[in-house]
């Protein structure tokens, strides 16, 4: 514990000599600290046409700054006057993609949730509902539809306030999914995925 201790004060030390930040969390907000030779191909590569790709991309080039910044003594430095940059190396970035596989933080759980039950039950479905002479305005799913597919797949109940709680809340804030008040039954929401959500994401 003690050399793991004296191993941390090290690296932490030699972060805050390149970078002048105290702050470990500061890092998301610096973007000088290193050199990245190929972050031209990478700004092309991530996407950044939505607000959580911006996110994503952001989180993606801080944690590459630090893994870059941990190996600063092993790395080689562009010299700039007094200042250097340690410059990333291809190994960094393979393991910030080892890192960030899910880079959205959404726990893995949900989002294995939206791909195998909300995204399956909302595909099989050919249009928007309708009953009583009533349309809803898209395609979409609800809530007791999916509690009904998630016990017929799993063999396990879960009720609305439950599925909203685990799974829904989340996946909307994060900008994966939508809804709007039904039109059949306006006590309820419905729920339609965000364009392209199966290319972005899987």
């Amino acid at each position: 514990m003690e050399l793991a201790r004296e191993c941390y004060k090290y690296v932490r030390d030699e972060m805050r000599q390149l970078t002048g930040i105290t702050i470990a969390s500061d890092l998301e907000n610096e973007s000088n600290s290193i050199w990245i030779p190929y972050s031209g191909y990478l700004a092309e590569a991530l996407p950044a046409e939505k607000g959580i790709n911006v996110r994503m991309t952001k989180r993606f080039f801080a944690f590459l700054n630090v893994v870059t910044l941990v190996k600063s003594q092993s790395r080689m430095k562009l010299m700039m006057g007094i200042e250097q940059c340690p410059i990333a190396e291809l190994t960094d970035l393979q393991e910030v993609l080892h890192m960030t596989y899910n880079l959205t933080g959404i726990p893995s759980h949900k989002l294995k949730f939206l791909k195998e039950d909300f995204l399956p039950l909302y595909n099989s479905k050919t249009g928007p509902d309708g009953k009583d002479g009533k349309v809803e305005k898209m395609k979409a799913v609800t809530s007791k539809e999916l509690c009904d597919y998630f016990k017929a797949k799993h063999n396990k109940s879960i009720t609305t306030d439950t599925l909203k709680k685990t799974y829904m809340n989340e996946l909307q804030n994060n900008g994966l999914i939508d809804s709007d008040d039904s039109v059949i039954d306006g006590r309820q929401k419905i729920f339609f995925p965000i364009v392209e959500l199966e290319n972005d994401f899987f």
